[in-house]
């Protein structure tokens, strides 16, 4: 089944920023939310944060967006949670125990902006969604002309949650210091699946190493990498659209796809596959994401 479960409850919506709506047998809240690492501390500890580290990878948590609460008007059980984050967009299914949830990835790039798709869920396949979460009785019970009133105004208090969350105070700059920060261990990797181990022990004989700098900060992920003369990297896709900054040396391409020098630059678009072999002078790099991006080793070294 579609998406990763946990054993451990949602985070429960904030009065403080949440507007609820009325809709026939259904109540939907509308929150303005900042999710970082603060915020998990303050909701969970022990077995419980143990479950939500393991789960993100132990990555910094900076993430901020509107989120739909989609609960029941009389047991007050939220069973749908959508989630329109910046940098992490997803949704919920919340079983009525209200300790066991499945998280599903929302896949901005097949289906656009979060809002408009979860408001049609919420007009064509509730019923279904609702059933998954364990609310088939409440499903039974949708008065579809309330229901569509409430969205009507669901939606003008999201729009306006955007349009303020797009114009807060700037939070504090993030001062990234390299010399503070660790090389990656030698296998390390930012999403989650390990490299091939051939591919960790020619980087550990000659020397290629990587530091994460930025790990979610205002939604950026960069990391800055090292490698010698003549490494090669075999044939990958990642989940996000990246850019390469090349500091010093070069590399060229496969299939003739581009040659970088110092102060080049190339944008790869997400699912592109690639590898490039670097040249005589090794090569200092940076790469840019909006996103946490998953490596596909679709190649071998």
């Amino acid at each position: 089944m579609t998406g990763t479960v946990y054993t451990v409850p949602p985070i429960p919506p904030d009065p403080a920023h949440t507007t609820w709506v009325p809709a026939g047998a259904l109540t939907i809240g509308v929150e303005w939310r900042e999710l970082d690492d603060a915020e998990l501390a303050a909701n969970y500890a022990g077995d419980a944060m143990a479950e939500i580290q393991d789960a993100t990878g132990g990555r910094a948590v900076a993430d901020h967006g509107v989120s739909l609460h989609v609960s029941g008007a009389r047991d007050g059980h939220e069973y749908l949670r959508f989630d329109l984050f910046e940098a992490d967009p997803h949704y919920h299914y919340i079983e009525p125990s209200g300790t066991r949830q499945t998280i599903v990835q929302f896949d901005r790039v097949a289906l656009g902006e979060m809002l408009p798709w979860a408001l049609e869920q919420l007009r064509s396949r509730l019923p279904e969604m609702l059933a998954r979460a364990g609310g088939a009785e409440l499903a039974g019970s949708i008065d579809r002309p309330r229901l569509e009133a409430g969205l009507v105004e669901v939606e003008k208090l999201a729009r306006a949650a955007q349009a303020a969350l797009r114009r807060r105070t700037p939070e504090a700059p993030a001062v990234l210091r390299f010399a503070a920060i660790e090389w990656d261990r030698p296998g390390a990797a930012a999403g989650g699946k390990a490299p091939p181990e051939a591919l960790v022990r020619e980087a550990e004989r000659t020397g290629a190493r990587r530091k994460r700098m930025a790990r979610g900060e205002a939604g950026f992920f960069m990391n800055h990498s090292e490698l010698p003369p003549g490494f090669r990297v075999p044939p990958h896709t990642h989940d996000h659209d990246e850019l390469i900054v090349v500091l010093a040396g070069g590399c060229r391409f496969d299939d003739g796809l581009a040659e970088l020098g110092p102060d080049d630059a190339i944008v790869l678009r997400a699912h592109t596959q690639y590898g490039f072999t670097c040249g005589a002078g090794g090569m200092k790099f940076l790469t840019l994401r909006t996103g946490e991006a998953s490596v596909d080793l679709t190649g071998r070294p």
